[in-house]
């Protein structure tokens, strides 16, 4: 189980297999791809814990230097997640062959998606894959209408 930390934020995850579809996409594709993470909260709502990476719906768009994920089907999909008792919790994406560094356009988006009302997530979480081999993970939380970069903790 990884786990990172903000001030008092905690999110943890098992990463194996999103690494595995990481590895597997890379094989196939040198473009980015991500998709939204779901999960829950703890009790005190302080911790986050994603168990789910959803793989890209069929209208993202894929580029060398960009993702754009789609809307098609998400609806349903999270529906079905809120009866199991799981939320959105932000998204995900795949920095090929470079750090996983969070850019300008991601802490955007991130400050974009905890103001939109329809999305519930007042602190998203963004996790990105990238590095050399593509298996570095940085995780970043919006609080505060501010991105802020998660340190690895050990268990």
């Amino acid at each position: 189980m990884k786990k990172y930390k903000f001030d008092n934020i905690v999110v943890s995850f098992e990463g194996s297999e999103l690494l595995n579809y990481v590895d597997n996409h890379m094989r196939n594709s040198d473009k980015e791809t991500g998709g939204i993470i779901c999960g829950y909260y703890s009790e005190d709502k302080i911790s986050a814990v994603i168990t789910d990476f959803l793989r890209p719906t069929k209208d993202s768009i894929f580029g060398k230097a960009s993702f754009v994920r789609g809307v098609s089907g998400l609806k349903e999909i999270l529906s079905e997640k809120w009866k199991e008792g799981k939320y959105y919790l932000g998204d995900w994406h795949l920095h090929p062959y470079s750090p996983p560094i969070a850019s300008g356009q991601d802490a955007s988006q991130l400050i974009q998606n905890s103001k939109d009302c329809s999305l519930k997530c007042p602190e998203p979480i963004m996790v990105i894959i990238g590095g050399k081999h593509n298996k570095d993970i940085k995780v970043y939380v919006c609080f505060n209408d501010s991105v802020h970069e998660c340190i690895e903790i050990c268990n």
